[in-house]
């Protein structure tokens, strides 16, 4: 019984010693790039103006845009590891000509197996035959920063104006995996726009009740071996 538990405890303390050091190397990026400028930001790193980590906040001109707030968010300050999420927004982007590309970027997502990912964006552009907005997100086996490994659903493309759209596809995970927002905006001299795009990433029904079936098993394991213990005990002092 002893021994039973000295294995046990330490393979918890493996499998938390190795959570920990994915989560140490795990990497958020953001990066913004506008006719011959090109900036990428790491969390933390040179320009990132919020001290938080999982967060990325950007603010000053690229190329032809004046970015007033520009965020990355992602685990440890929004989902985790096992839980995929990943945040791209944009506030007041002052478009004196030109298109931007704006991408966030996070590595070492720890899931396995089938996972719906679902992508989806809503904000505005200025009303003009000039502006256009066009949304993809992706999935990367490689788990490389801004990794364009499998598009996750389809494109979503919008005109000036109000606009909002959702796409989705289940992938089957093999960790550790990297996650990209892309956002490329069109605007008119003096146009705006904001945005705020998000992918989640949840199991799929089979390996939900799969590992419910096996934390179900492992319990009933667990009642039996205790019950088990007490019959024991009691024969030994009798």
């Amino acid at each position: 019984m002893t021994k039973f538990l000295t294995l046990t405890s330490a393979i918890a303390l493996g499998l938390g010693m190795v959570a920990m050091s994915n989560n140490a190397n795990a990497t958020l990026a953001l990066n913004l790039a506008s006719g011959a400028d090109n900036v990428t930001v790491q969390d933390n790193g040179a320009g990132d103006s919020n001290a938080s980590v999982g967060v990325i906040t950007f603010t000053g001109p690229v190329g032809g845009y004046n970015l007033n707030v520009s965020t990355a968010l992602s685990y440890p300050a929004f989902g985790s590891a096992q839980v995929p999420s990943l945040d791209l927004n944009s506030v007041n982007g002052l478009g004196t000509n030109g298109t931007i590309t704006l991408q966030a970027t996070q590595t070492d997502f720890q899931t396995n197996g089938p996972e719906l990912f679902t992508g989806s964006i809503g904000g505005t552009l200025t009303q003009d035959p000039a502006s256009s907005g066009t949304a993809t997100f992706w999935y990367d086996a490689a788990n490389t920063q801004f990794g364009h490994g499998n598009q996750i659903g389809n494109t979503l493309v919008f005109d000036g104006g109000a606009f909002s759209g959702t796409t989705s596809e289940t992938i089957n995970t093999a960790a550790p995996y990297s996650l990209t927002n892309q956002f490329v905006m069109t605007l008119p001299p003096n146009g705006l726009g904001s945005f705020d795009q998000e992918v989640v990433g949840v199991p799929e029904p089979g390996s939900m009740a799969l590992m419910i079936g096996s934390l179900a098993s492992m319990g009933a394991f667990g009642a039996w071996r205790k019950r088990r213990d007490k019959k024991v005990e009691g024969k030994t002092v009798a």
